[in-house]
């Protein structure tokens, strides 16, 4: 096996056990009301999704308006109740006391969450990046990729904007070919949203088959 079917069946493994991992390793607080929390508990996912008290106690455990829905999820995100109270504990200890001898707990904070990722996703520490944001974390992979001159990248015409100007960048600086899909504004059926994509993989599969990079969403 040459290392190109190598990475990718590596790629594969880690996006089976990422889908398929349990959840019931993840902690989230059990809350007594809508403004604190009785106790932290494991939750796994449902049993069944269409249960909507599981999805009413999912919600319960954010700080947003029981009358609002947020749908924008590219810019700020809430977190939940059990996040919000940690990040304002170390915010507030730092404020106390700003010595190197304070900060040195936060690497090995740092190590123990990466210790965690890394067993949740099914690989080694080595292989986890804790970054800002998305943007980030796609800007490293598109400037880590091995890319030239010609090379071919797919992407979604909706794609947030970051994730397109990091490829429009890169075929500034590379000469690669940067390839916009369009899909249905109102799709009828789950192959509008793939045809697209399919098709344009397969329009020069013989040449590029090992150098056309998919990269739909971030």
């Amino acid at each position: 096996m040459d290392q190109q079917s190598s990475n990718l069946n590596q790629r594969r493994k880690f996006l089976t056990q990422l889908l398929t991992g349990s959840m019931a390793t993840l902690a989230l607080p059990a809350f007594a009301n809508d403004l604190s929390f009785a106790s932290a508990e494991s939750l796994s996912s449902p049993e069944d999704p269409s249960d909507e008290r599981y999805w009413e106690m999912i919600k319960k455990q954010f700080m947003v308006p029981s009358n609002l829905i947020m749908f924008n999820a590219a810019n700020l995100c809430p977190s939940p109740y059990y996040i919000n109270d940690i990040v304002d504990t170390a915010m507030k200890g730092l404020e106390k006391d700003v010595s190197f001898q304070y900060r040195s707990q936060f690497a090995a904070k740092r190590a123990k969450s990466l210790e965690k990722m890394s067993q949740f996703l099914g690989v080694s520490k080595e292989e986890v990046g804790i970054v800002r944001n998305a943007s980030e974390a796609n800007t490293i992979i598109v400037q880590g990729l091995d890319l030239k001159s010609g090379d071919e990248i797919i992407i979604w015409d909706q794609n947030h904007a970051s994730n397109g100007m990091a490829w429009e960048q890169q075929a500034r600086r590379f000469g690669l070919v940067i390839k916009k899909i369009s899909i249905p504004v109102q799709p009828k059926s789950v192959d509008e949203l793939i045809t697209p994509f399919a098709k344009a993989s397969q329009q020069k599969q013989e040449s590029l088959l090992s150098r056309t990079y998919p990269m739909s969403v971030e």
